[in-house]
């Protein structure tokens, strides 16, 4: 099974390792290019989870083999920290900000 998987990383890779070099990219660019890619990517996964109401670290346990299958399936199907404080604004008996702005505008309007 891994020979197989072996083989097919070097028919993807092989083609690069000749046309990198020919346009003059070595390992230290190939090196740094890959750095800024993960510094990206880790700041996009923070963002994302920090906009879901998540803590910033759960963007940067995306990175860990594993970790990262179980928590991008409690990303997807849980129940966002956001969702959570939005059922408890709009429980029976509380006055909501957008339940408020609706009778002002309402109010206004008429």
């Amino acid at each position: 099974m891994f020979d197989s998987f072996h083989g097919f990383l070097h028919s993807l890779l092989d083609p690069l390792q000749v046309f990198l070099p020919s346009i003059g990219v070595g390992f230290p660019e190939m090196t740094t290019i890959f750095i800024l890619l993960l510094i990206f990517t880790s700041l996009c996964w923070r963002n994302i989870f920090v906009k879901a109401g998540f803590r910033s670290l759960h963007g940067y346990l995306m990175f860990i083999p594993v970790v990262n299958i179980f928590l991008f399936l409690r990303f997807a199907f849980g129940k966002w920290p956001i969702e959570r404080q939005l059922q408890k604004q709009d429980a029976p008996g509380v006055i909501t900000t957008r339940a408020y702005r609706f009778e002002i505008e309402s109010e206004q309007s008429q």
